[in-house]
């Protein structure tokens, strides 16, 4: 991600689940300064013009999905910078070079899927006995 304000005044960092968050609050980037928007499009346009230049440039996370283009107060900053994203299934599809948006979008559907089965269905004694093939704990039944 640094790598990439050398390229990029501004990035952009949607994280629709919040899964990031606490990595991105405890960031500490040289030269970037990291903004949260949470509903103050309007006043981060406005410090971000009129306030202190970081050296490097801003990285602006929000926990929210990317607003639509026509309520973007923030669209001609993010035009000149880029989007970034690093939820898991975006790593996967990074790691595995896939580039096509069609497939890559697909794999997000299908890791978003299976990351929420384990964290609803699957406890940590029937992950035990998948891992181990334990036979003495008793398999939890699944609710619905």
């Amino acid at each position: 991600l640094s790598e990439q304000f050398d390229k990029h005044r501004y990035i952009f960092w949607y994280d629709e689940d919040g899964t990031m968050e606490e990595l991105v609050t405890g960031m500490e980037i040289e030269g970037v300064e990291i903004l949260t928007l949470d509903h103050n499009a309007f006043s981060l346009k406005y410090r971000i013009q009129t306030g202190e230049q970081p050296e490097r440039g801003f990285l602006i996370y929000s926990k929210e999905p990317e607003p639509e283009s026509a309520s973007n107060w923030l669209l001609d900053l993010q035009m000149e910078g880029m989007k970034f994203s690093a939820d898991i299934a975006s790593l996967y599809a990074t790691e595995c070079n896939i580039l096509n948006t069609t497939i890559r979008g697909l794999l997000m559907v299908y890791v978003k899927l299976v990351l929420k089965l384990f964290q609803t269905y699957i406890t940590s004694d029937y992950f035990l006995y998948l891992c181990n093939g334990l036979t003495a704990i008793a398999i939890p039944e699944a609710n619905d």
